[in-house]
């Protein structure tokens, strides 16, 4: 919904695990006439402070897991 974020990561040019794995997130949630979409590989393309994948099926902290997404697409796109 933060429309200059979805701008910003559909006009990168890279496509790193993370970054790929948001743009194909952005783009079913759009396109998809679905109500709900498969996120497992997104979560598979992310890591926690300890390197580990995220469960999604487990409670994390939301203000670490947003800080650590950011994080990694600011990395991703500084590196393109």
């Amino acid at each position: 919904m933060i429309s200059k974020f979805r701008q910003i990561v559909f006009e990168s040019e890279d496509d790193k695990d993370v970054l790929y794995q948001t743009k194909v997130l952005f783009s079913n949630l759009l396109e998809s006439q679905k109500k709900s979409v498969n996120m497992n590989q997104f979560f598979y393309s992310l890591k926690d402070i300890d390197g580990n994948i995220y469960n999604p099926n487990e409670q994390k902290d939301a203000d670490e897991f947003l800080t650590k997404y950011i994080d990694d697409i600011e990395k991703q796109m500084d590196t393109s």
